[in-house]
């Protein structure tokens, strides 16, 4: 499970659906990445940190926990 990228959705209340739109798969999908069954993209990674958490470090958000 990536911790530090769930809990930072929380802090700024952004839901796994809004987060998967953006990346354009499903939630299912975002959801499996999440619990780490599935690998995030390079490109997933980026998008994630550039989109919702410019202050925020790859390493940082995506440390498996």
């Amino acid at each position: 499970m990536y911790g530090n990228l769930y809990i930072e959705m929380k802090k700024r209340e952004l839901s796994q659906t809004q987060v998967s739109k953006e990346l354009g798969i499903t939630s299912r999908a975002f959801n499996s990445k999440m619990r780490g069954k599935h690998d995030f993209t390079t490109s997933e990674m980026f998008t994630i940190q550039r989109e919702f958490f410019p202050d925020k470090t790859l390493e940082y958000l995506f440390t498996k926990n």
